[in-house]
């Protein structure tokens, strides 16, 4: 259970980081990167910075897959949750990029 939830979530950011790739050429120049809490852009990049969010899925990824082999012989309960806890951030971060980009 816990190593398929550790490739889910890897196969996610992968995934995640080719759909970008493949669809870049149609991303406008500017893209909104950050909104604040009444729904306005404060935060306007380039095309290419949409590449941050699967870079910051692949970090968090990484540090729960981390935190996940330290605890299992401890606490295994701890270890897959903090693999779920990764591919559900990494499926927000999907989900926040659709919005970005649509």
């Amino acid at each position: 259970m816990a190593v398929a939830l550790a490739l889910v979530g890897l196969a996610a950011v992968g995934a995640f980081a080719l759909v970008l790739r493949q669809r870049f050429d149609t991303f406008p120049e500017l893209i909104a990167l950050h909104y604040n809490s009444f729904g306005e852009a404060d935060l306007i990049g380039g095309r290419a910075d949409i590449f941050k969010l699967p870079l910051i899925g692949a970090i968090i990824w990484g540090v729960n897959t981390l935190l996940a082999v330290v605890a299992s012989p401890l606490d295994r309960v701890l270890a897959r949750a903090a693999l779920g806890t990764s591919v559900f951030v990494i499926a927000l971060i999907c989900v926040g990029a659709w919005r970005i980009l649509t």
